[in-house]
């Protein structure tokens, strides 16, 4: 193999959308899919929305921050390069908020211990989904997908490899 070759095959690998950021950015488009569909539930059901004490403004941040999820996972998928810190910002957001929400109910005190159970399970769910999300999107794969540099070497000197360990052919 010539090294122009090596080179546009290697050119080919690093913009290979990376199984991480396709897993991340599927879990979040399911799940702020299923946010957007239980908050479409209490908004049409006038009893539900009432039962559950929820504010207009509170149901109308939840559908926003589930509709930033879904659109930035989809922006990152589509390989935009802005869209990696978007995607990390909403999830951030929307997993942060999830394990504030999930904290603060935890501290009532004549809180049930099987509830207890479950908002601490919540809360370990939320922090293994902000996890994944950085995983994916901090890694230096997600990086190379993300900022492709025509020379190879250059793309393996802005993540601190030794381009001249690599054999040339």
């Amino acid at each position: 193999m010539t090294p122009s070759e090596s080179a546009r095959a290697t050119a080919a690998t690093i913009r290979k959308r990376p199984k991480r950021l396709w897993a991340a950015a599927l879990m979040n488009i399911a799940i702020g899919l299923l946010s957007l569909t239980m908050l479409t539930l209490i908004i049409a059901r006038p009893e539900l929305h009432q039962q559950m004490g929820t504010s207009s403004a509170g149901l109308a941040l939840a559908v926003s921050l589930g509709i930033a999820l879904i659109a930035s996972s989809a922006l990152a998928l589509l390989g935009k390069p802005w869209a990696r810190w978007l995607m990390l910002a909403a999830a951030a957001v929307y997993y942060g908020t999830l394990v504030v929400q999930n904290l603060q109910l935890m501290s009532t005190p004549d809180l049930t211990e099987p509830f207890r159970l479950k908002l601490v399970t919540n809360v370990g769910r939320s922090l293994l989904e902000l996890a994944i999300n950085a995983w994916a999107l901090l890694s230096a794969k997600t990086r190379l997908y993300f900022n492709p540099s025509p020379n190879p070497a250059a793309s393996a000197h802005r993540l601190g490899a030794d381009p001249a360990a690599e054999p040339n052919g």
